[in-house]
């Protein structure tokens, strides 16, 4: 394979990771691209068709256009911190649709033994979220301690500060960021850096 050959793809919700891996442990470069911003550039291009074709073209091209653009795989332990992120927000999900459910048996007058099992099911989601809660923020901590001696930030994304795109936002306009920044090329950005 040419040397400084780049691999891109779209992120899908964590299927790439296994290709991720595999493409790395082989020696590549590869990189997981933001599907908003591969989307932006086909309507910016006249493409709305979507096909494995297309996109595998459009992907060729935008990384042409921006070959900054993309992340690389985070360190095993992002990876670890993302998926237990990832764990307690379907925990969260399911002890919500749950209270839905308890609410409604309640309006239709279902059976305290019904209501015991239910009762129970919520507080092993409750205990579950809770441990997940202290894991979280037991490995924030120890990667925040890990920064303070180290530049590179491994809870950064492609959004910039924070680890979600919402927080970014925020961050972004109470100052900017190296990689906003990167993308203002030879001119002037909007935020004066």
């Amino acid at each position: 394979m040419p040397d400084g050959l780049t691999v891109g793809f779209e992120a899908t919700g964590g299927q790439e990771w296994a290709l991720w891996r595999v493409l790395i442990s082989m020696g590549l470069n590869a990189v997981q691209l933001p599907p908003a911003q591969i989307k932006a550039f086909a309507l910016a291009m006249g493409k709305r068709a979507k096909t494995d074709q297309i996109d595998a073209e459009l992907i060729a091209r935008f990384m042409a256009f921006r070959p900054e653009a993309g992340r690389t795989l985070p360190d095993e332990k992002l990876q670890f911190l993302r998926a237990l992120t990832v764990r307690r927000a379907q925990m969260v999900e399911a002890r919500k649709r749950l209270s839905a459910q308890i609410s409604a048996r309640r309006k239709q007058g279902v059976s305290a033994e019904l209501e015991e099992m239910d009762s129970s099911l919520k507080a092993f989601l409750e205990s579950q979220i809770s441990e997940l809660e202290q894991r979280i923020e037991k490995r924030y901590r120890k990667g925040r301690r890990t920064l303070r001696h180290s530049r590179a930030s491994p809870f950064h994304s492609w959004y910039g500060p924070g680890i979600s795109r919402h927080a970014s936002r925020r961050n972004a306009k109470a100052r900017p960021h190296d990689s906003d920044r990167s993308r203002c090329h030879d001119r002037t950005c909007a935020n004066g850096s």
